[in-house]
This record gives C-alpha cells, structure tokens and sequence, in this order.
C-alpha cells in the first residue's frame, strides 16, 4: 500500500504521511510503527493487529 494512504493526523489533510520513516533532514530512515508519537494514528486507523 501506497505510505500516503494515511495521515500522521488523520484529522489534517495537510498532515505529514502516517507510514513514511524517512527524514530529509538527517537523509535517514527509521522504523515507522516503533515510533511512540505515531501510535494514536496506528489505532485511529485499527492498523495494530496488521503492523
């Protein structure tokens, strides 16, 4: 599924994208759904089980 599908916060269209663990900053990746401020988005989205 396409990382865009959903939203870091679901209720801002404008929101950075929920399932992307890059920083342009750092040019680093991380792993996404380890990552504690994104765990509300992960259950808005019923996302646990399948992670």
């Amino acid at each position: 599924m396409d990382c865009r599908a959903y939203l870091e916060t679901p209720d801002d269209n404008y929101s950075k994208t929920l399932k992307c663990g890059y920083d342009p900053f750092t040019m680093e990746w991380e792993e996404w759904s380890t990552n504690r401020l994104k765990q509300k988005a992960i259950q808005h989205y019923g996302l646990k089980d399948i992670i």
